[in-house]
């Protein structure tokens, strides 16, 4: 059901712009790189932004007016389709975004201290827009932006190989995770430390290279919902305690392989969606009993297929539409 577009090459994530209008898609192949912002009701791409490179990470302000993109290096091999900007990677491309055309305008890059060699990946924007928590991959470092001036005010050591950072929802902190070591790094911007490391995020298979690659805060309530790719599964987090409450398993009865990557959380927060990259399937799990002998809180409701290597997950402000993104599809990601 419903429509598929075709966008650039190996599209390994995006965002949905927070009214729902659009859908930015961020090309990550090894090859041309650019962002596709498609219009959700029609399908159609709207622009086309060259980019030197991306990891298909990336975060728009609380009002949608700006979005941040993680910047890598240009290819050696193939060139942007137009001019770029910060080339040599190991920046923050900064757009402005008109909200009623949903079309953008690059602005001048955040340049990060850690370089190129950083690899930034993951963005976290707290809830008043003012600061962006950025997770540095190669160089196991967190940056912490502010954006009155988008300037880097510090990078603060996490755990081994950084990847997703986000805010809980009072802003007070951030969390960022540390794919490697399966851990979660507690981060208070306002003093530039890391205030605590949380384990037991992995289920029963342990917190070693469980690959959390995705965090996503409750809005209304103090819960972090984490992906654990190798795991093939959800860990649900309570942000007062940093303890883990629950490990929702999507282990398929062949063994690992589901590799969740991405979550949305329906604005009903009734169901949690979850892109399964190897099960090529965006899962659909419970958060609360359904009654009448419906599915029960935190178990796995069902799952929809969708093309291969599913990378994203977003469901619009009207709970009405389901936004997937995968990276092969008919010549191209969708």
């Amino acid at each position: 059901y419903g429509r598929m577009t075709s966008v650039g090459n190996l599209p390994t994530g995006g965002a949905l712009t927070p009214d729902g209008r659009f859908y930015w898609s961020l090309s990550a192949g090894d090859g041309r790189n650019d962002v596709r912002i498609v219009n959700v009701a029609s399908g159609e791409v709207v622009q086309i932004l060259p980019m030197p490179g991306t990891y298909g990470q990336m975060a728009f302000s609380p009002d949608g007016t700006v979005a941040y993109v993680s910047g890598e290096p240009n290819s050696t091999a193939w060139q942007p389709a137009g001019p770029t900007m910060a080339d040599s990677g190991g920046a923050i491309h900064v757009f402005k975004v008109d909200p009623v055309s949903g079309t953008a305008t690059e602005q001048a890059p955040i340049t990060l201290a850690a370089g190129a060699s950083g690899y930034p990946t993951g963005i976290g924007v707290s809830p008043d827009g003012k600061i962006l928590v950025v997770a540095l991959y190669h160089a196991n470092k967190a940056a912490i932006i502010d954006t009155t001036n988008n300037t880097e005010t510090t990078e603060i050591s996490v755990g081994n190989y950084p990847f997703a950072a986000r805010f809980e929802r009072t802003g007070q902190y951030a969390y960022v995770s540390n794919a490697q070591d399966g851990t979660l790094s507690k981060i208070d911007p306002a003093s530039g430390k890391v205030v605590s490391t949380i384990s037991g995020l992995g289920g029963p298979s342990g917190d070693y290279n469980a690959q959390p690659q995705f965090l996503l805060a409750d809005p209304k309530a103090d819960v972090m919902y984490v992906a654990i790719t190798n795991h093939d599964g959800v860990a649900v987090l309570n942000t007062q305690t940093d303890t883990v409450t629950q490990f929702v398993s999507l282990q398929r009865p062949e063994g690992f392989g589901a590799a969740p990557v991405a979550l949305a959380l329906a604005p009903d927060e009734a169901t949690l969606y979850v892109a399964n990259a190897g099960g090529d399937a965006v899962a659909a799990i419970a958060l609360t009993d359904r009654g009448n002998g419906g599915a029960k809180q935190y178990s796995v409701i069902g799952k929809i297929p969708t093309a291969d290597y599913t990378q994203d997950v977003a469901v619009t402000p009207d709970n009405c539409t389901l936004v997937w993104t995968s990276a092969r599809g008919l010549g191209a990601g969708h």
